[in-house]
């Protein structure tokens, strides 16, 4: 997760998901950054 993390906030990587799992993951993702 350390690595997504650093590659969102530096907008250096990009990140792929596929689409079959896109929901869940975004979901995830904001009730993790909600905290």
């Amino acid at each position: 997760l350390a690595n997504i993390r650093a590659a969102l906030e530096q907008n250096r990587h990009i990140v792929t998901i596929e689409p079959a799992i896109a929901g869940r993951a975004r979901l995830a993702v904001e009730r993790m950054l909600a905290l």
